[in-house]
């Protein structure tokens, strides 16, 4: 063995025999294995260390050279890690056949690592960072244990939710939520999560409305221009036809045509063609309405008001002011027989 440039010959204790029989050949002093026993005391020929020479001392740390020197090789003659203290194929004896075991031993430098990520794995696990995972085919004990152990009701209504503001999950939205919860249960999701998740569809919710509504006024000003556009000065008398038409309508009826909405969403009282046609229709089915259309529900009272007008007129001495204004007047005249005739109307209407 060659140490610090000289050879020297090394003589192993008596029972420690080479593998030829003889009298077993030293460790190497760095570490490296036996260069082989001398010629007086080897079995015979001169081996390296790597599988052919003996064994140094018992605990594998090398056979003491004649200066004492003392090696560190490996006790299975192989060579040691960077640090001097772990052998090269430590993952190799660990894992054995485990290829996966191999492959995450990889990725540690020595067994200190793994031994230093081990401890702070177990230090997550009892700080509560780390969960248990549910075993595949658990039994129900097992799921319940489970539940508890993460946080998981046992049933979805008794998530513990916690809204944005205070907010409650009112009567219409209940059936919904509801069914939500079911949902989040089935695949083990704790009050945390399910309270971000109604919370996420409130949030959306406030919006698409926020979004509707504005859209609402946006279009029924489009249609409000169209319409005074269209009717000039009529624009109020006609929208109070339709007014009093949506009134007559059976209870709800009016209501539901009012602040309906056609089926491309827009609102049936914002849309120009549905405005006019309702107005039409008005028109058809109360003529009457169309002589005093802002009269409300008491037209019947505002055309028997306006036929006593004409008639203290029509009695009003002659040449006075009154007096002209209906025996001189032709449209007053005009106007005085319609109202006759829808005071008929109406009469006939209310039988």
């Amino acid at each position: 063995m060659k140490v610090r440039g000289k050879w020297y010959q090394l003589m192993a204790p008596e029972d420690d025999k080479g593998a030829g029989g003889g009298t077993g050949d030293g460790g190497a002093g760095d570490g490296a294995g036996a260069d082989g026993a001398g010629g007086d005391a080897g079995a015979g020929d001169d081996k390296g260390a790597a599988g052919d020479a003996g064994k140094g001392a018992a605990d594998g740390a090398g056979a003491q050279g004649a200066a004492g020197d003392s090696g560190k090789g490996a006790g299975d003659g192989k060579a040691a890690d960077k640090d001097g203290y772990w052998p090269a194929d430590w993952r190799a004896n660990i894992a054995g056949t485990d290829e996966k075991l191999a492959a995450r031993l990889s990725r540690y430098s020595s067994p200190k690592d793994v031994a230093n990520a081990l401890a702070s794995m177990q230090a997550k696990i009892s700080a509560g960072e780390l969960r248990s995972t549910l075993p595949k085919n658990a039994t129900e004990d097992q799921v319940k244990a489970w539940r508890i152990e993460n946080g998981i009701p046992d049933s979805p209504d008794k998530y513990d939710l916690k809204l944005a503001g205070g907010l409650v999950v009112g009567a219409e939205d209940k059936p919904l939520i509801d069914n939500l919860l079911k949902s989040l249960h089935a695949v083990n999701a704790n009050s945390g999560v399910a309270s971000q998740v109604v919370n996420f569809y409130y949030e959306q919710k406030e919006a698409e409305e926020a979004n509707r509504h504005q859209a609402d006024k946006e279009a029924a000003a489009k249609a409000s221009d169209a319409m005074h556009a269209e009717w000039g000065p009529e624009f109020r008398p006609n929208m109070n036809m339709v007014e009093n038409l949506l009134s007559s309508a059976p209870a709800g009826v009016g209501d539901l045509i009012k602040f309906g909405r056609l089926s491309d969403g827009t609102p049936i009282m914002a849309h120009p063609e549905a405005i006019r046609w309702l107005n039409t229709l008005a028109r058809e089915i109360n003529p009457v309405t169309t002589l005093i259309p802002n009269a409300g529900a008491n037209i019947s009272g505002a055309i028997e008001d306006e036929i006593k007008k004409h008639e203290g007129n029509m009695g009003a001495p002659k040449g006075s002011k009154e007096y002209k204004a209906y025996w001189e007047d032709e449209k007053a005249q005009a106007r005085y027989r319609d109202l006759l005739d829808a005071r008929e109307r109406a009469k006939k209407k209310a039988a």
